[in-house]
This record gives structure tokens, C-alpha cells and sequence, in this order.
């Protein structure tokens, strides 16, 4: 027994020790990344595209940097390139570090060049492949990259429509990370996000909005700053909302994505999703996270509060998959929030009155004799 008792020791006292060394790595928050990472842009920085923009059937997972051919990209932090690839598609000429020390992927694409480095790397590949379409796997050892190291030069390569950079930050499982939450004052913004649309729509056989079982969508009326309202509206059983807004900054012509949205019931958390962070793997299951139907239709992107089955994203936290139950006589205090990544919020309040669709009745086509 006492033979065991310390066999029990010294494990535990070793998975103690395996603890608290994963816990810095694996647990560090992006303010502890904030003056340890460079950003790869040195100029003044303008951003054309932001992390969670709806594109066409995905996700974006990084930001979108404006530049021309000049315009020098350099390394985020120390470690190797784990990829780097040069292609007419996609990303075209890309360049993906590692970094061992934090446990993070820093991708830099759409690069009009390489560096002379880096450059003489991957032509030496070229010829051996007889192509210029590479995408090459190196050996730690083989291309270490410093901190501020030239990378190359914003371009236009590959699914481009316009010179700029396209810049990731993975973790190690493959999830994107909204680069702006390493990079607090790298764009100003005390603007809030612009609530555009509420939609409503019935989630069960029996829910009804006015009476009737169809979608029902209504121009968010602004109410002082950054509020903003709705009607009351009548419904019955299961119902879900939508929302359709944008995100805006201080000195910027572009809209963005708000990347965070929830709803409250009588002051509950009902439904939340969050885009500032999602496995990479799940960027084109964006039509399950939007009102595709309506989307084909019309253009237009509303964003569900709720999750229907078989959505199966990571960025939801959410009480019975989102969906509200209206009882009749029930009247319930909505509210939406909308957040962009610098803690700016626009909220919208309405109220769900519950009412009973009327009973139908049954009426003969005939008279008994």
C-alpha cells in the first residue's frame, strides 16, 4: 500500500505539472498577444473587410487590408512557414506561419510576390514540379521566420478583386480567431453597429404571426442613439426572429459584419451567436446560419436567432435551439442586441403579444335530410 500511495503521488504530481505548462499556452487571452504580435501592415491601416462578413456561401475568417504592390507584408511573430502556396485561385500566392511559442497559424494571402527569401524557396519547387501551381508543406527547419521579417507584397493574386492583403489568426485546432481582438487600436471605432430588419418567423405547425403562418419582416425605427424599435406584434407557438444589420467605424466608408448578436426574453439570454471565433472547417455552412430561402430571392442576408435542426455551428450559445413558444394571453419584453468587436452595441426592443388564431369551424357541404 504505501508502495502505491506514492505511485498515486507522483502521477498526480505529474499531471500537475503537465497542467499548469498547457495552461499558458492554450489559455492566454488576445490581450496577452498585444504587444508580443506585430501586425503584418506598417502603413496606415484600412480595412476593406472584416472577420464574419457574409460572402458567397461561407464565412470570411480574416481581415481585408488595403494596399498596392509597394505595400510590404511582414511576420506577425517568430516560428516557420508550415505552408505556402502559389496558385491563379483561392488565395492565391499564400504564405501560412506557425508559430510553436502561442500555438497560432498567421496566413498572409493574394501576395503579388514572395521576398528574394522566400521567393528563391518556392521557384526552386517550381522547377522541380515543372509548374508554377505549388502548394508546399516545408519542414520546420527548412524556412524559420523571424518577427517583422519581409514576408513579400500586398497583391491581387488569385480569387482578388482589388489589391489588399487578406490576413488570418488560427489556433492550433483550426479555428479562426478575429484578428482585431489581438490588435485592439489598430482601426478606430466608437460607432455601433446599424440594425436594418427584424424578421419573425413561424417554427412550428401551429405558430401563427397575425393570424397567419408566414414570415413577417419589419424596418428597425431608430429611437435615440443607437436604439431602436419595432411594432408589437401577435403570434402564437413557436416562433424564431432574424436580424439583418451591419457594422460601421469612425473614418471608414466600408460597412462591416457585426459579429455578435443576441436576443433576450423578459430579460433572459434566449439565443446568441458569435463569429469572432469558429473552426475553420464550418466557414461553408454560413447558408445554415442565414434565412437562405429568402436570401435567394431577394439579396438580402438575415442573420437567424435561432438554430433549425441540422445546424450544427459552434457559434451558437442557445436555451430550446432559439425558438420562443407564445402562449396566448402572454405578452413578452424582446430585446436584440447587436455587438461589434470593439464593445460598441445597438439594441432593438419590441414586445410578442400572444393571441390565439381563431378555431375553425366545422361547416357541411351538404344539409341532412
Amino acid at each position: 500500500m504505501p508502495f502505491a500511495s506514492s505511485r498515486f503521488i507522483q502521477l498526480v504530481f505529474i499531471c500537475y505539472l503537465l497542467v499548469i505548462h498547457t495552461i499558458p499556452l492554450f489559455a492566454q487571452t488576445p490581450q496577452y498577444f498585444k504587444d508580443k504580435y506585430q501586425f503584418p501592415i506598417s502603413t496606415p491601416v484600412y480595412l476593406t473587410g472584416n472577420m464574419g462578413e457574409i460572402r458567397p456561401n461561407h464565412f470570411h475568417a480574416g481581415l481585408d487590408v488595403l494596399g498596392d504592390s509597394r505595400t510590404p507584408v511582414y511576420a506577425t511573430y517568430d516560428g516557420y512557414i508550415g505552408r505556402i502556396k502559389a496558385s491563379t485561385y483561392g488565395y492565391g500566392n499564400v504564405i501560412y506561419i506557425t508559430h510553436p511559442t502561442t500555438n497560432h497559424i498567421t496566413v498572409y494571402a493574394h501576395l503579388s510576390r514572395f521576398s528574394s527569401t522566400i521567393g528563391q524557396y518556392v521557384r526552386k519547387k517550381q522547377y522541380e514540379a515543372t509548374s508554377f501551381e505549388v502548394d508546399l508543406y516545408p519542414q520546420p527547419q527548412e524556412v524559420p521566420i523571424k518577427k517583422g521579417q519581409l514576408l513579400g507584397y500586398v497583391g491581387n493574386t488569385g480569387a482578388s478583386f482589388g489589391a489588399h492583403l487578406h490576413y488570418e489568426i488560427r489556433n492550433g485546432n483550426e479555428a479562426a480567431l478575429n484578428p482585431l481582438l489581438f490588435f485592439e487600436n489598430l482601426v478606430q471605432d466608437r460607432l455601433a453597429p446599424i440594425i436594418q430588419n427584424i424578421g419573425i418567423v413561424p417554427l412550428s405547425p401551429e405558430a401563427r404571426l397575425s393570424g397567419k403562418y408566414q414570415e413577417q419582416r419589419y424596418q428597425a425605427r431608430k429611437q435615440g442613439n443607437n436604439h431602436y424599435t419595432i411594432p408589437t406584434i401577435q403570434a402564437y407557438g413557436a416562433i424564431g426572429f432574424e436580424l439583418r444589420t451591419y457594422d460601421i467605424a469612425n473614418q471608414a466608408s466600408n460597412t462591416y459584419a457585426t459579429t455578435k448578436a443576441l436576443i433576450k426574453v423578459d430579460g433572459k439570454t434566449l439565443f446568441q451567436y458569435d463569429i469572432n471565433n469558429y473552426p475553420m472547417d464550418e466557414a461553408y455552412a454560413m447558408n445554415a446560419h442565414i434565412n437562405y430561402p429568402f436570401y435567394k430571392k431577394t439579396r438580402l442576408s438575415y442573420q437567424k436567432l435561432y438554430s433549425t435542426d441540422g445546424n450544427y455551428l459552434d457559434i451558437y450559445q442557445h436555451k430550446n435551439q432559439g425558438k420562443l413558444r407564445v402562449k396566448a394571453g402572454q405578452l413578452y419584453d424582446i430585446l436584440i442586441e447587436a455587438h461589434d468587436v470593439h464593445g460598441n452595441v445597438s439594441t432593438v426592443a419590441f414586445k410578442v403579444k400572444g393571441v390565439a388564431p381563431p378555431k375553425a369551424q366545422f361547416v357541411p357541404d351538404y344539409s341532412p335530410s
